[in-house]
């Protein structure tokens, strides 16, 4: 049988939920808890507060990028994945603050779609490690900024696979996209504008950019190193 929905709206309640509409959950924790392994977490219209790494695998749904917000705390992740076994999947929800919005590493999975990552500091979206692998399509990364020598970016990546397609890295005090160390990271159909920084860098890594827009970089298109 298809695994039930969860549900979470701001004003559900932990303590009595059920997991249904009428009776949804109050916190994003309790109710990835509640889905269990390979659950479908549906969050409605509000702000949620909260960090969220999951090890398995895990589909959040969101309302709409617009109305589902997550928030996080300061000095932690939004959404993180770790571990081989870890596939995180996400549509239509944005992440807000933190210093990343999305984060994957040691082999996990994570796939985005319809996403806003905003107002992150230094990193919108990191991805680390061999075997870890990062799809983004319709996601909008804004805002991102660091302070003085962290090197922030719109997007990092180190030693694992990335592909964004129909993505969006602007208005951010960064970097667009960072590719490190044996990366292998692609971009089809995207745009990268109004950076303070390079729009992309690749050192040791494969950067392949197809039919996308660079503009407004203000230190320039493209820097790489061996």
């Amino acid at each position: 049988a298809p695994r039930a929905v969860i549900h979470v709206t701001p004003t559900g309640d932990d303590r009595t939920a059920r997991g249904t509409e009428a009776q949804p959950y109050g916190t994003l924790t309790a109710a990835v808890r509640a889905a269990g392994e390979d659950g479908w977490v549906y969050l409605h219209a509000g702000t949620w507060r909260e960090s969220l790494r999951v090890t398995g695998a895990l589909h959040l749904r969101g309302a709409c990028a617009a109305t589902a917000v997550i928030e996080a705390p300061t000095g932690a992740e939004g959404l993180g994945a770790t571990g081989t076994n870890a596939r995180l999947d996400v549509s239509d929800v944005t992440v807000r603050g933190g210093i990343s919005g999305l984060h994957a590493a040691e082999g996990a999975l994570v796939t985005a779609t319809r996403v806003r990552v905003a107002d992150t500091a230094p990193h919108g979206v990191r991805a680390e490690g061999s075997g870890t692998r990062v799809a983004l399509d319709e996601v909008v990364i804004t805002g991102v900024r660091g302070p003085m020598g962290s090197e922030p970016a719109g997007v990092e990546v180190t030693g694992a696979t990335l592909t964004m397609v129909r993505s969006v890295v602007a208005d951010a005090s960064a970097m667009g996209v960072r590719a490190l160390a044996g990366s292998n990271v692609s971009l089809e159909e995207c745009d990268l504008a109004r950076l303070t920084d390079y729009a992309l860098e690749a050192r040791n890594a494969t950067l392949r950019v197809v039919r996308s827009s660079i503009h407004d970089g203000r230190e320039g298109a493209l820097q790489t190193a061996m």
